[in-house]
Order: structure tokens, then C-alpha cells, then sequence
């Protein structure tokens, strides 16, 4: 075990010392049919037995995917946006449902989608919506609870200040994101996801209120390569010998 990964298992060690243990889970997104490296990413689901929640996109499903998805029982399926389709304008972060579409359509856009994915995934579907780019307007907050959606996941940071109305959907992000998007979508490298892991798990040992706080693994299987592959597994075997907990988002949202 190389250094990096020595730093992890110390910090792990600190909470089975006080008899604590950290909640993990995964998102991948992207997912419309059925290929090699989403088949070698659900692999893990079944050699380590635990659960991974998948973002699918709606518009673009192909009978493959459904086909081996509805088969896994340890596969939960969100709904990725719609087409997954950019409609800012050049020069603007892109977002399928920012704040340059009327709301009415974009509540159109979900609907419609939740509709397919709920009739392709019936048992594995949870009303979950996961935006893509990780972008959406917070204007549709107060409305997308309305269409049954119960829960949104993003990305760190994003829409957290506008979650604490009762009336809102939750919102249930990722922390980690395996793949650096700035330097052509390629692995983020070992050294800097495991401090990025250290220091979330710190952060929720050193305070109470944030023990039970999942930390969130992002994953685009369309994307990773050998060594982002090596590094989810090297992170599951290292976390389950330690005692974490692998949970499905049905059983965060509860």
C-alpha cells in the first residue's frame, strides 16, 4: 500500500476508534445504453455487494441498458435531465435547465422524462433528478416537488442554500468527482481525490452535527479509464475493510 493510500486508512482508523463510521455512496451518470465500461462499473455492484445509483438519461435510453439494468436489484435509476441538451447561450456554463428557458417548459422537459425512466425502470426508478453539467435554475425548486420529484442531486456545493424550505425537494449531492473536466476529462489523479476524501471525512469526524452525512463519489463510466477504474476499486476494498458503509440513495433520503 503506497503512501496516499496509508494517509486514507489512518484517517479511517480514527473513526472505528471512536466507533464510528463513515457513510459513502456512488452516482454515475450518463448512462443510456449498455457498454463495456458500464458493464465493468456495475461489476462492482455485484463483487462487492454494494449498491450504486445510476443517472439515466431519458430521451436517449436504448432497450440494451434497460435490458441488464432491470436485472441488478442493487441499481437504483435517476433521471438525468431530459436529452441532456445545452440551451445557454455561447459564453454561458452550459445547463439543460438554466435560467434562459421559460419554467414552464423545462417542468415540461422533467416531467416527460421522469414519465420514461418510471416505465422503463419500474422497480429500480427513484424520483431523484440529477441536472446535467450539475447545473440547474433554483427557480424550479418550489415547482419540481409538484411533479413528484422528491430529491435533487448536484454536485457539492451547488443549490445547497436554497434546500432548507420544507416545501423544497432535498437535495442529496456528490462530493468527489473522479474525473478532472478541465484538463480533458481525464482521471483526477490518486493523490488528489484521497485528500479531497480525507478532508471530507474530517470534516464530518470533527463535527457531530455531520457524522451521518454521506460522502457522495461522482463517476461517468463513459469516461473513465484503467486507473479510474483501479481507484474505485482500491477505495471500496480499502472503506469496507475499515468498517464504512456503502448505502443506496433510497436508504440517504429516508
Amino acid at each position: 500500500m503506497n503512501e496516499v493510500w496509508c494517509k486514507l486508512e489512518k484517517e479511517l482508523s480514527k473513526w472505528s476508534d471512536q466507533s464510528i463510521y463513515p457513510i459513502f455512496w456512488i452516482r454515475d451518470d450518463d448512462a443510456y445504453k449498455e457498454t463495456q465500461k458500464l458493464t465493468r462499473l456495475i461489476s462492482f455492484t455485484k463483487e462487492f455487494n454494494i449498491p450504486i445509483s445510476l443517472a439515466v438519461i431519458p430521451f436517449l435510453i436504448e432497450k440494451s441498458l434497460v435490458k441488464i439494468l432491470n436485472s441488478i436489484d442493487l441499481i437504483s435509476i435517476l433521471q438525468h435531465g431530459f436529452k441532456h441538451k445545452n440551451y445557454e447561450p455561447n459564453g454561458q456554463k452550459k445547463s439543460e435547465f438554466g435560467e434562459s428557458r421559460n419554467i414552464e417548459h423545462m417542468l415540461e422537459d422533467i416531467h416527460h422524462g421522469a414519465k420514461l425512466v418510471s416505465e422503463y425502470f419500474e422497480t429500480a426508478y427513484q424520483p431523484i433528478f440529477v441536472p446535467p453539467w450539475n447545473r440547474m435554475s433554483h427557480l424550479l425548486l418550489p415547482h419540481i416537488k409538484c411533479i413528484g420529484i422528491t430529491a435533487v442531486s448536484s454536485f457539492n456545493k451547488n443549490l445547497c442554500g436554497h434546500s432548507t424550505n420544507i416545501e423544497y425537494s432535498k437535495i442529496i449531492n456528490t462530493n468527489i468527482d473522479i474525473i478532472d473536466w478541465k484538463k480533458n476529462k481525464v482521471f483526477a489523479g490518486e493523490k488528489d481525490l484521497v485528500d479531497q476524501l480525507i478532508f471530507e471525512l474530517k470534516v464530518r469526524r470533527e463535527n457531530n452535527s455531520r457524522i451521518r452525512e454521506p460522502i457522495g463519489i461522482l463517476t461517468h463510466h463513459n469516461v473513465m479509464n484503467e486507473d479510474s477504474f483501479l481507484f474505485l476499486d482500491k477505495l471500496i476494498r480499502i472503506t469496507i475493510k475499515s468498517g464504512s458503509q456503502w448505502h443506496s440513495i433510497k436508504k440517504i433520503i429516508q
